[in-house]
């Protein structure tokens, strides 16, 4: 999603939370009936003439189907992945495409990861993020006796043996995420 539809979507997601709140609270206080007279001044005689007609439950049938296909097409957008399965390389052209696998980056990387000690990959992937760039997202296991520094020089030099692999030109950035190992670790992550 870029930037400019990110930033409407969360502008119109705060407005209609907005009104969902106003509209809960005005719900409550009149329930308490803390505004005092309201269920007298209100007035609803025309939208109960409505639903006597005969394309009331046609017209809200139809607003709940809009609506339906509307969520489903907002949350199925949302659930998307993005992930890149083959690179082009440059040097690509006129004359044929130069193309590298994502699987084989992420094996290499794999490699290159656990050769440091207390390292392991547990998953990679190339995706395409917010801004549309293409990124290769590397999640590794680090024990928690390991050397930082260490890990650090080992992602560090994954991403050059990635860099290496694919060309300088490729515009590929590159995220490793070391995270504890266990499932009820609770160390921090370093990117």
């Amino acid at each position: 999603m870029r930037r400019g539809a990110a930033g409407t979507e969360r502008v119109v997601v705060f407005v209609m939370g907005l009104l969902l709140l106003a509209a809960g609270a005005a719900a409550v206080a009149w329930r308490q009936d803390w505004i005092s007279g309201a269920v007298d001044q209100l007035d609803a005689g025309p939208v109960l003439d409505w639903t006597d007609t005969r394309w009331w439950p046609w017209a809200v049938g139809g607003a709940g189907i809009v609506l339906t296909v509307v969520g489903v097409a907002w949350l199925a957008a949302h659930l998307r992945r993005r992930t890149v399965h083959r690179l082009e390389l440059s040097g690509s052209g006129r004359g044929g495409r130069l193309t590298v696998s994502c699987d084989a980056l992420v094996e290499s990387a794999r490699d290159t990861l656990e050769g440091a000690t207390g390292l392991q990959l547990r998953s990679g992937r190339v995706i395409v993020d917010e801004r549309g760039e293409r990124l290769v997202d590397l999640r590794a296991g680090i024990d928690p006796g390991a050397d930082l520094g260490e890990a650090t020089d080992a992602a560090r030099h994954a991403s050059a043996v990635l860099s290496a692999q694919v060309g300088l030109e490729s515009g590929l950035r590159y995220r490793i995420v070391l995270t504890g190992r266990g499932t009820t670790s609770k160390t921090s992550r370093v990117q």
